[in-house]
């Protein structure tokens, strides 16, 4: 049951990030190959679910007659079952975001570029910008950590990396790894 439940949140994780990808494109330029991944994930943590029993709660129904009693003849009615409620659901047509808050380094903390980095951050860049590598990711975020200057981290990018600095997910990423400096210049 752990592995199920183990496999289940990963799945459920790489949905959320699927959700932050398309949130990011408009409605008709989502990739399809997103929307496919997002759908396949989507049957399998149904089957993940049904295979740990996880299935809608169904309220017990309590009929009564006309006055106030049960259908036995002389019990009375059971009292009422105190309902079950889920939380609603936002409309599709409505866009609930949430605000995102991510700390800010002071000139006294030492930089550590990857608190600054949400597990949706980096479940992001590493899927966008780093073809699902962790290691590249992670070996990435040393090599800016060593370095003393923005300067540094724009010549990391422009030279070994050759991101498309005009891309929204470039720009994330260097907006967060420019606040671990103290000054920072983009």
């Amino acid at each position: 049951m752990k592995a199920t439940i183990d496999n289940m949140l990963t799945h459920v994780m790489e949905l959320e990030g699927l959700l932050l990808v398309m949130q990011r494109h408009d409605v008709n330029d989502v990739p399809q190959q997103v929307v496919a991944r997002f759908k396949q994930l989507a049957q399998i943590v149904a089957q993940e679910a049904q295979m740990l029993h996880l299935e809608p709660i169904q309220q017990p129904q309590v009929q009564k007659a006309a006055h106030g009693k049960s259908n036995t003849d002389d019990q009375p009615a059971a009292p009422a079952p105190v309902p079950v409620t889920a939380t609603p659901i936002a409309p599709d047509s409505t866009a609930i975001t949430p605000p995102v808050f991510k700390p800010q380094a002071t000139a006294q903390q030492s930089r550590n570029v990857a608190s600054l980095l949400s597990i949706n951050d980096k479940f992001l860049f590493v899927r966008e910008l780093f073809d699902n590598d962790i290691k590249k990711f992670d070996h990435t975020i040393e090599l800016i950590q060593a370095m003393k200057t923005p300067a540094e981290v724009e010549d990391l990018v422009a030279s070994k990396l050759h991101w498309n600095m005009e891309n929204d997910t470039v720009k994330e990423f260097m907006r967060i790894i420019m606040m671990s400096f103290p000054n920072p210049h983009i």
